[in-house]
């Protein structure tokens, strides 16, 4: 019987694997040694490990900072707690020494804690000197209250044209209501019908009476949505700095039942728009009380009579 000649190709991938084998150890061994690779015969690395680059030095001009760990809301009394997250780690970051010297320089920790914030913070940002009111200024809306000037919550189903504002917003506010027809005593009942009559037929009772109850007004809260006990949702409020007498002009405006309405003021740069972030308690920016009021005049014409509001000395500046 005649033998079968074997293949020789399990030989020739038995001698493949081999040599590939000793090729893999002796780069792995090259690679460990040199950080390189090279065939014999040949001059250049055809494997190189790659290179790791030597750890910077530390920054001997860095600083380690303490910030907020979280979103602080304006008119906030920075605690220690601001500094630590929620798992008890602080919050920490480095800056330049630069940026801790000098009149202008970002705040130590110690120098924030119990200092009131003029404006929202950001987490993770450093405090700046600007970031807050004056020391000594209560927390809360209070402390967006300018000296000369009182705080008042507003119904803005009462006030129309508050929502959409922001902080710092100047506004005036109007009210309005229905002028009444002046009846001239010792009229009968069919005289005062037929004044009456002669009154509408003349549309003298379209007529409104509008006058200006604030002059100048400052959004210290914008509108909030306003809840029950139950802590269902009734309407939104708004909670603005008025002169102190105005204050009671818009308080017997909304009792009467008068439709008072807000004129918001020109935000522009060049417009002087009042920023809530410059008016500090020891350097009011509105000096209130030294502001010229206008006086309210009565003027009757024939069956009606309207309010005119005219300047007293010097015209108001806003």
């Amino acid at each position: 019987m005649r033998r079968r000649r074997q293949s020789p190709f399990p030989i020739i991938v038995a001698i493949v694997l081999t040599v590939a084998l000793a090729v893999s150890l002796l780069a792995n061994w090259s690679l460990v040694k040199t950080g390189e690779f090279t065939l014999p015969g040949s001059s250049n690395p055809i494997l190189a490990a790659p290179k790791k680059e030597a750890p910077a030095p530390p920054r001997e001009d860095l600083v380690a900072v303490y910030v907020p760990a979280r979103d602080l809301p304006a008119f906030h009394q920075v605690t220690l707690k601001d500094f630590f997250r929620d798992d008890g780690t602080p919050s920490v970051i480095k800056l330049p020494k630069e940026a801790m010297a000098g009149s202008s320089s970002l705040l130590a920790t110690g120098d924030s804690i119990g200092r009131v914030l003029r404006r929202e913070k950001v987490k993770n940002r450093a405090f700046h000197p600007t970031d807050f009111f004056p020391a000594g200024t209560q927390p809360g809306l209070t402390a967006g209250v300018p000296q000369g000037m009182v705080g008042r919550w507003v119904d803005c189903e009462k006030v129309h044209g508050l929502e959409g504002l922001a902080m710092g917003d100047t506004i005036a506010l109007t009210a309005s209501s229905t002028v009444e027809p002046l009846l001239p005593e010792g009229l009968t009942d069919e005289e005062r019908v037929n004044f009456l009559m002669q009154f509408r037929l003349q549309g003298l009772d379209r007529q409104a009476e509008v006058r200006r109850v604030v002059t100048f007004g400052l959004v210290v809260q914008p509108p909030v949505p306003r809840v029950d006990e139950n802590g269902k949702k009734t309407g939104m409020n708004c909670f603005l700095a008025l002169d102190p007498i105005e204050a009671i002009d818009l308080t017997a405006a909304l009792q009467v039942g008068d439709q008072v309405q807000a004129i918001t003021q020109s935000g522009q740069a060049e417009a002087g728009r009042v920023d809530l972030q410059d008016i500090v308690a020891d350097d009011p920016l509105i000096p209130v009380n030294d502001r010229p009021r206008p006086a309210e005049v009565e003027q009757i014409e024939g069956a009606s009579r309207r309010t005119q509001q005219v300047p007293r000395g010097q015209a108001p500046g806003r």
